[in-house]
């Protein structure tokens, strides 16, 4: 894992690989949801490479998610909570 890549990628990658605890947790994540169940996920845009992984993962495990909430968008880093469900 390069450096620039940072903590957070850390946990979505295991030595640059596929199978840090987010990229865990999103590949099962849907074998323990309840029908109709939701899933609540707060995630900021601080690293936009960092966002647009999370987005894609979501994505890539089959999961439909929308944005539900963005609060202080005019700063350096937004918070944004999303709804994921299956």
């Amino acid at each position: 894992m390069t450096e620039n890549k940072g903590l957070l990628m850390h946990a979505f990658l295991a030595d640059g690989k596929e199978g840090g605890v987010v990229d865990r947790f999103f590949s099962s994540a849907k074998d323990y949801l309840a029908p109709n169940g939701v899933i609540y996920l707060t995630f900021s845009n601080k690293d936009p490479e960092h966002l647009q992984f999370l987005e894609e993962s979501l994505t890539k495990y089959g999961y439909k998610w929308e944005l539900q909430f963005i609060k202080n968008r005019n700063a350096v880093a937004d918070t944004r909570i999303y709804k994921v469900t299956i």
